[in-house]
């Protein structure tokens, strides 16, 4: 009999466990708020660094913790700039130097970088106006393609390329050949060979290319590229080992709904095992999408809600991709403009047009292709004041507490086995 008051404390606690484990449980694995995820910014550079008087940045990509970037000031004086882990900014290239193999300084730089490592690919343009595809390999400069440049597969000289993306030593870049109308080609300093160009048959389907996306994506031997057929077959694309294979095309239902794709983003995001795009179904909805280990899934679509805000998304720019992680730059409906970031599934803000950062408020971010690397995010921010900075953000990987919700969550089950019933004395439940 001196344990029954036990026995009765004991049951009661076993039930209180029962009953409150998994509202902790539900606290414990839910979704932090955007505001408690503890996203850490540091200016990496401003207006100030480089223009007192006035500049701008295009969209950083960042890798293995290095940043590169082109900055412009308003008179079109600039260059790319690399700034390696724990090291000053250093100048890539600007405009008072040579051009390698050409004739003349560099005149303007104009678009963004691509970085892998301490390597940087970037669009140069002469005095004339002709743009080039170069190479920094850490030490010196090379150029990659030229107006001179004879593409090694037939296509002829090529020009006017666009913005190239680079991994491991090799770069992507689309360009224009004298014996075809436009072609996406990799290569190096050594020489480029064309990978697909206008007339070549689109994978699995019965019709040829007619147009090629501005902006590839390149993940070691994997090539992506956005493509539009004679016929409007349109899609994203994967060319590796000698074979092209649709990643999505308007074959493709868009996941989760029974509408097929009809348009696809021109741009093309690829890193660590992954691919990402934004695209439109035949609902009319616009969505970003993510393909990793042979999976296809959505990132964000029209009509989902946009974090820190009662704005529902209605339409999405850049995106930028490493493994099954995404960030991109969306847009809600009366609702700011904002980068986001779907990582571990989880979908939370980074900045928006509502936030200030480092006391200036801003008017609006700008993303990059290759901005997402781990746990890292580069970004532009342009303030009210009219002057730009360049920030990386960290975002510490969600913290759910899931082995404490895992203990817990025994604890309940225990607790449940031998929680009783004191007015029947049998488990509860029962």
């Amino acid at each position: 009999m001196h344990n029954a008051p036990n026995r009765r404390h004991r049951s009661v606690w076993s039930a209180r466990w029962a009953a409150v484990a998994p509202v902790l449980i539900a606290a414990l694995v839910a979704p932090p708020a955007a505001s408690e995820v503890g996203i850490h910014f540091q200016r990496i550079a401003d207006s100030d660094t480089f223009f007192p008087e006035g500049g701008i940045f295009f969209p950083p990509s960042l890798s293995a913790g290095s940043v590169a970037f082109t900055a412009v000031d308003f008179v079109g004086a600039g260059g790319v700039y690399l700034r390696l882990p724990n090291q000053p900014l250093e100048t890539v290239v600007d405009t008072t130097m040579a051009i390698p193999s050409g004739v003349g300084n560099f005149f303007a730089f104009p678009g963004p970088p691509a970085l892998d490592g301490g390597q940087v690919a970037f669009r140069g343009r002469d005095g004339l106006g002709f743009d080039g595809i170069y190479l920094f390999d850490g030490e010196s400069l090379a150029v990659v393609a030229n107006k001179a440049t004879v593409d090694a597969s037939g296509s002829g000289t090529l020009s006017t390329p666009a913005d190239p993306t680079l991994s491991m030593g090799q770069v992507a870049f689309r360009a224009f050949g004298t014996l075809s109308f436009v072609g996406v080609y990799t290569g190096d300093a050594d020489g480029v060979t064309a990978q697909v160009v206008d007339g070549d048959p689109v994978p699995g389907a019965e019709d040829d290319f007619s147009m090629l996306g501005p902006r590839p994506g390149l993940d070691g031997a994997a090539l992506f590229f956005q493509g539009t057929g004679v016929s409007g077959k349109d899609g994203i694309f994967r060319q590796q080992s000698d074979a092209a294979s649709p990643v999505a095309d308007t074959d493709t239902l868009a996941p989760g709904t029974l509408n097929p794709f009809i348009g696809f983003g021109q741009s093309v995001s690829a890193r660590g095992g992954g691919v990402a795009f934004h695209a439109l179904d035949s609902d009319n909805k616009d969505g970003v999408y993510v393909e990793a280990g042979g999976l296809l899934t959505t990132a964000a679509r029209a009509g989902d809600s946009v974090p820190g805000s009662d704005a529902a998304f209605v339409g999405f720019e850049e995106v930028s991709v490493d493994g099954g992680d995404v960030a991109f730059l969306g847009y809600g409906v009366n609702g700011p403009q904002g980068i986001y970031l779907r990582r571990s599934g989880e979908l939370m803000k980074i900045v928006d047009e509502n936030d200030s950062l480092d006391g200036d408020a801003i008017f609006s971010v700008e993303l990059g292709l290759d901005a997402l690397d781990d746990d890292q995010l580069a970004f532009t921010a342009h303030f009210d004041d009219q002057s730009s900075a360049l920030y990386i953000a960290t975002v510490p990987e969600p913290t759910p507490g899931l082995q404490l919700a895992a203990a817990c969550l025994t604890i309940a089950l225990l607790a449940r086995r031998q929680a009783k019933n004191p007015a029947t004395g049998l488990p509860l439940g029962i």
